[in-house]
């Protein structure tokens, strides 16, 4: 089955490259797609040409990983559904990579009926090992929740569990924008860093 992750990669982390690395060990080929618009959230500060310039950068040693310029090309807004058909009708059977977030908004994606109808649905739960905190743990336990609601009306895959810490592009935008650079050199990978610093880095 080929399988579907998208987001905003804005910027893309060690916890984004954890999950390429297992999709890429579970499925016969992985397209990453970076968003133009997450249409549930604010314009990328990243230009999406320089995020996908990182993916492609991060991922050279995933044979199975192909980094999509789709929305890129598309220039605007574009909802799952139209690259779920692109790919459907290029390869058949189509995975959707979603964390729990997405998870729980997918009722709300447009075209969602049909979607469900095009893609199988890859749930992906964090664990978080030693890290894990009260907080991480009912995280787990609702994702689980979510999953078992989407069973009557998305067809859906046995989760695949990652490994990592809890972090997320917002923490580490706000982190390089009061300076903590030293900080964010343990959440994203150190070639980017520097052009990272660039676009996040707030010169007061």
């Amino acid at each position: 089955m080929v399988v579907l992750f998208g987001g905003s990669f804005d910027p893309p982390h060690l916890g984004h490259l954890e999950i390429i690395k297992r999709l890429d060990s579970s499925y016969k080929r992985v397209i990453v797609i970076p968003a133009f618009c997450n249409p549930f959230k604010s314009m990328p500060l990243a230009p999406i040409h320089t995020r996908i310039a990182w993916l492609k950068e991060l991922c050279t040693d995933y044979l199975r990983v192909e980094i999509s310029d789709f929305e890129a090309r598309a220039n605007r807004v574009v909802y799952a559904i139209e690259y779920v058909r692109h790919y459907a009708s290029k390869y058949g059977e189509i995975g959707l990579a979603l964390g729990s977030d997405a998870l729980e908004s997918l009722p709300r994606w447009k075209e969602a009926s049909e979607l469900a109808q095009l893609a199988k649905i890859v749930p992906l739960v964090r664990d978080f090992g030693a890290c894990e905190t009260p907080q991480t743990s009912s995280s787990q336990t609702e994702m689980t929740t979510q999953t078992q609601k989407l069973d009557s009306r998305y067809s859906t895959t046995k989760p695949l569990h990652i490994t990592g810490f809890p972090i997320s592009s917002t923490q580490i935008r706000a982190a390089i924008a009061r300076g903590e650079f030293e900080q964010v050199a343990h959440w994203v990978p150190p070639s980017i860093v520097p052009c990272m610093r660039k676009i996040y880095y707030n010169i007061r």
